[in-house]
């Protein structure tokens, strides 16, 4: 038997497989794309013999895939998203008509000072359109961009990857988090600092944080209690440790006011301050849609400083 080659391989079969997957059946699958059961069993029987494997069995619970049909599943679907978001619609794209999924990465801070802003700009803007955000992970994001199953990511740090574009947004800094009646004075002075117990935010990867190299560098240290991968958890650990302060990017000091009578103070030794970028991937760069949701991103950043150039 000659196998077809890779130049003609039929892509529509990609589609019925999907559908197949998703659906669990031959029957849905039809109904899902308007066509006849026996359509769907030819294309599944040139499937079958293209890749020259199962692909699928029927079990109890319904479909048992194949090691072949776990790897297909996987990458089918972005890529079948991309072409139906970024190449069938790209001319048609209107935000106040868009139904389309916005997919953001973004670290816990990103979430606390831009998330609310992004609501209620979608509200005015995009009224039928979602957003969804999903947690930075430093070995994951990249794939995430080329495969289509996020947007932007918008970050601190640096990402790598082939055909990867950034934009600077913005700046922030940090400021010193505790209870009124540690920052009541409205500053706090370096030995005070060192002197009391600190929660620290301490992101994966990195030995040092931004906080105790600053220290470093005038030769000082503190006292650190409790260490969280999550800037979230400072106001929570705050009011159950009012004696606690930690050094903080300003966003979290507006989180905190639900939880507590706490304030904040400027640190007691110079920091360098955080900057913040959003990354795309070059597949996206001409799409009408991407470019949309990044000049919405760029208008936040308008609000915290003046925005830089892509790259």
């Amino acid at each position: 038997m000659i196998l077809p080659s890779k130049d003609e391989f039929d892509l529509n079969l990609l589609r019925i497989l999907d559908a197949v997957l998703r659906e669990g059946s031959t029957i849905g699958a039809a109904k899902r794309l308007g066509v006849t059961q026996s359509s769907i069993s030819h294309a599944l029987r040139r499937l079958r013999t293209y890749f020259q494997d199962p692909l699928f069995s029927r079990g109890k619970n319904g479909l048992i895939l194949s090691p072949l049909a776990v790897e297909l599943s996987s990458a089918i679907g972005p890529v079948l998203r991309r072409i139906s978001e970024d190449i069938l619609s790209v001319r048609s794209f209107d935000p106040f008509t868009s139904e389309r999924e916005i997919r953001l990465i973004l670290t816990d801070v990103g979430e606390l000072s831009m998330v609310p802003w992004l609501t209620r700009m979608l509200e005015r803007e995009s009224p039928r359109s979602s957003l969804r955000v999903l947690s930075s992970s430093p070995r994951m994001d990249y794939n995430r961009l080329a495969n289509g199953e996020a947007d932007v990511i918008i970050t601190t740090r640096r990402v790598d990857g082939p055909d990867l574009h950034r934009q600077w947004l913005f700046k922030d800094g940090f400021v010193v988090l505790g209870h009124q009646s540690l920052m009541g004075k409205g500053y706090i002075d370096l030995d005070e600092y060192c002197r009391l117990e600190h929660i620290s935010v301490q992101l994966p990867g990195k030995d040092l944080t931004l906080v105790d190299e600053g220290l470093a560098k005038i030769g000082r240290t503190r006292k650190v209690r409790f260490i969280t991968e999550h800037y979230m958890m400072v106001p929570y650990l705050m009011a159950q440790h009012p004696e606690l302060v930690a050094s903080v990017p300003t966003p979290v000091v507006r989180a905190s006011a639900v939880y507590g009578d706490f304030a904040a103070v400027p640190m007691p030794f110079a920091m360098e301050d955080i900057e913040v970028f959003q990354f795309w991937h070059g597949l996206n760069n001409r799409s009408e849609f991407h470019c949309w949701v990044r000049g919405l991103i760029k208008r936040y950043g308008l609000q915290h400083g003046a925005l830089g150039h892509s790259v």
